[in-house]
């Protein structure tokens, strides 16, 4: 399983559609979808720090749910709105329920995973 970690310096508010129509061109059954988050000590965290990108200190923070850094080509409102969006989206009833059933065609063991993670993602507390 891949994780969908948004927002890279090339990324325009785009991504977000561009990155929906991927995961179902691909027949994704499921995926995190996560806000890139430059932990400390990181390669990641020095080089926004340098740029004055670091929005906060507070550890607290850095979930991959919350905006910790000021993203180059969108505000970071957009990027969490856009982001719960997605994941909104992507975790719809409908869209669950069509990934769970193709994943039958794999078997039984593939198809209570696929069920469990849809649904886990769908109900679980996110930002």
């Amino acid at each position: 399983m891949t994780t969908q970690k948004l927002n890279f310096d090339s990324d325009n508010i785009d991504i977000f559609d561009k990155t929906d129509d991927f995961m179902k061109e691909s027949e994704i059954d499921v995926i995190p979808i996560n806000i890139m988050t430059p932990y400390p000590r990181t390669s990641l965290n020095n080089k926004l720090n340098q740029k004055g990108h670091i929005l906060t200190r507070d550890w607290s923070r850095y979930t991959t749910r919350k905006v910790v850094f000021k993203p180059k080509n969108m505000t970071p409102e957009e990027l969490l709105n856009n982001t719960l969006r997605l994941h909104r989206k992507w975790y719809k009833t409908s869209r669950c329920m069509k990934r769970i059933a193709r994943s039958f065609n794999f078997g039984f063991y593939p198809f209570l995973e696929t069920a469990r993670l849809n649904i886990y993602s769908k109900f679980s507390k996110l930002f």
